[in-house]
């Protein structure tokens, strides 16, 4: 799976930054849409709205829940993945029924929230999502107990590291 060949900060982050991009160019091509009629812009508007659904298909959704599964500890596994579906479902669901007004009362204003929001999930992953790319659950504890959990996140195991969370943990 290129998942777990690539790592999960580099997808989030790749897709994370592609989508805002997509929205940048969908809030340009909307503007000369509406303001000079330029069916070329309406067209490649819609061809990056297209674009943008892909890249959060392909790199978000399926990567959240087990990104929330693989950095929580066993006891609050389950508990968290459920916040975090019942969160992403509440932001889906007003996210579905206010888009239509809002773009009706602001139009193409309204993808420069997204725009920054995307930007601000961006650092947010940057500096504080840990890598978990063939991490087992006994390192990842040993990543949030580190000073730094990112820079540890993104060492290389040693085989110190292996060999104490097989044996160790027993």
């Amino acid at each position: 799976m290129l998942l777990d060949r690539v790592g999960r900060r580099p997808f989030l982050l790749t897709g994370v930054l592609g989508m805002s991009i997509c929205l940048a160019i969908v809030t340009g091509c909307t503007k000369l849409s509406v303001e000079y009629s330029n069916r070329a812009a309406s067209h490649s508007g819609i061809f990056f709205i297209y674009l943008f659904s892909a890249i959060f298909a392909f790199c978000i959704v399926p990567l959240i829940p087990f990104y929330i599964a693989e950095t929580l500890a066993t006891e609050t596994r389950a508990k968290g993945t459920a916040v975090g579906q019942l969160f992403g479902s509440a932001a889906s669901i007003l996210g579905q029924y206010t888009t239509a007004t809002a773009i009706g009362s602001i139009g193409y204003h309204y993808y420069l929230v997204f725009i920054f929001w995307d930007l601000v999930e961006f650092v947010i992953i940057y500096f504080f999502f840990v890598e978990t790319k063939e991490r087992t659950l006994e390192e990842m504890t040993e990543i949030f107990e580190a000073p730094n959990p990112v820079k540890k996140s993104l060492e290389k195991r040693s085989p110190q590291t292996v060999e104490h969370t097989i044996y160790h943990e027993k």
